[in-house]
């Protein structure tokens, strides 16, 4: 039988008719006996081919190459050559999944994936690239970055989880209390706890209220609710009583002498206070010949028990005014003094000397001198001073030791110990300086203290208005006795 085939070849259609046995080709031309193919060739009508029918119109013009038949013979006896249609060579050979890939209409996404260049691009397409989209491969163990399994077959919901060799396992509730070496503890409140006869031994109990029985004398008691004694518990008999406390020395009689620590540092004599000098340079300053000038630049000493110390001052004054009484007003602003504190004034035409100070406010302090006239001007000089305490008063031993150097050669100074603004004669010293040279002193006195009495160390030039300086030293009081 023939068949019609259609081929496209270097731009030109032909219609070909080949015989199964032999190749033949034949125009289908109504003028086939003209080498030329040129002409119209009327066909018309169908052609089977095979399962398709093909329906060409009337008239179809073939515009070829080849101007001949033989042109035709000439370039191949194979028709499949000559058309290029050489099946699996070619052309693809029939195959029913390409029947079902025909089927399908593949998305974009699809495309990507089928265009991608190789397996690294098809994982970013999908999102798994290890290490970024997806974990990398780990190790399974316990091992730091590993990864963890569980190692039980029948590990259940609500388990506790378990570190073994090889990853976790679920323990129950009981077997944890096992594992951590508490399944023998039972788990009571202890706040509604009403107690147990089994408990035989107590450890140390630190705080607490005893809420029990009474304690017999046997088991280290006292038989006896105590809580309203005042004192000392006795015990004779079998029976318990208060004991009073002596706080005093002497004989407590029946009772019990137990001192307060107010009677053994009377008794003892514990109660100090010192102050020291230590290299210092600074002078204590002399503003006028034969008047006491308070020391001003000790430190408080490391000895000090029932006294109390405080570093010495100095203010400008900046009026006088009559207080009325034998007394005058002295304005200092801001001067931080208190009453009873003793002060030299001096800078002045009518106030010079040294007082004890009252009536203290912010501002101002009286001294006991008669109002004269307003000044307006000077300076008051405060010294370091220990100051006993409510419960230091007592006999006391007060000491001074000193090296002190004066400003010009010749000079003759007195040291001493003032009490509340009295020198303590018994204290006084007495040196005269043959140049600039240092030079030790020191005195000593007994003397009675009352709470609040102020100690201060005091120095004055009997021939001139020069300073002294104290390089090194201390002043020292002793309670000896009640």
């Amino acid at each position: 039988m023939k068949k019609y085939i259609i081929a496209v070849i270097a731009a030109t259609i032909a219609i070909l008719a080949t015989t199964a046995s032999a190749a033949q080709y034949e125009w289908l031309s109504k003028n086939s006996s003209t080498d030329a193919c040129t002409q119209d060739v009327d066909f018309t009508g169908t052609v089977d081919l095979s399962s398709a029918t093909l329906t060409l119109p009337a008239t179809v013009t073939l515009d070829t190459e080849w101007d001949t038949l033989a042109e035709i013979n000439a370039a191949s006896t194979d028709t499949d050559a000559v058309l290029d249609t050489d099946i699996g060579s070619t052309v693809q050979a029939y195959d029913a999944d390409l029947t079902t890939y025909a089927g399908i209409t593949p998305s974009a996404n699809v495309q990507s994936l089928l265009g991608a260049a190789d397996y690294a691009a098809m994982k970013a397409l999908l999102d798994l690239e290890i290490g970024t989209d997806v974990l990398a491969q780990q190790t399974i163990g316990i091992a730091d970055n590993n990864l963890l399994e569980v190692d039980q077959a029948d590990a259940t919901d609500d388990d506790y989880a378990k570190f073994t060799a090889n990853g976790l396992e679920g323990r129950s509730y009981s077997e944890v209390k096992t594992d951590l070496s508490l399944n023998n503890v039972e788990n009571t409140a202890l706040s509604t706890w009403a107690g147990t006869v089994n408990v035989t031994t107590v450890g140390t109990i630190g705080t607490g209220t005893w809420q029990g029985s009474v304690i017999d004398h046997e088991r280290g008691g006292l038989e006896a609710d105590v809580s309203a004694y005042n004192g000392l518990v006795k015990i004779a008999g079998g029976a318990t009583s208060s004991m009073a406390i002596v706080t005093t020395l002497g004989d407590p009689g029946d009772d019990v002498s137990i001192p307060t620590e107010a009677a053994v540092r009377s008794a003892m004599g514990r109660y100090i206070g010192s102050f020291y000098f230590d290299a210092n340079s600074t002078a204590t300053d002399i503003d006028d010949a034969n008047t006491w000038f308070p020391v001003r630049t000790a430190t408080q000493g490391s000895q000090i028990d029932g006294w109390t110390f405080t570093g010495g001052s100095t203010a400008a004054i900046t009026a006088f005014a009559d207080a009325g009484g034998g007394e005058t007003t002295v304005t200092s602003a801001g001067h931080n003094l208190e009453n009873g504190d003793t002060v030299t004034i001096s800078g002045t035409t009518n106030y010079e000397g040294r007082f004890v100070i009252n009536d203290v406010t912010t501002d101002t302090f009286d001294i006991v001198d008669a109002y004269v006239a307003d000044d307006a001007t000077g300076t008051w000089y405060c010294g370091d001073y220990l100051k006993a305490g409510a419960s230091s008063a007592g006999e006391y031993f007060v000491t001074w030791a000193a090296s002190t150097s004066a400003s010009n050669a010749n000079d003759i100074l007195d040291i001493a110990i003032e009490l509340n603004g009295t020198v303590l004669t018994e204290s006084v010293i007495q040196r005269k300086y043959s140049n600039t040279d240092v030079g030790a002193s020191a005195g000593t006195v007994i003397v009675t203290i009352a709470a609040n009495d102020k100690l201060v160390l005091v120095v004055r030039n009997t021939s001139t208005a020069n300073d002294m300086t104290f390089k090194y030293g201390s002043l020292t009081a002793v309670q000896i006795g009640n």
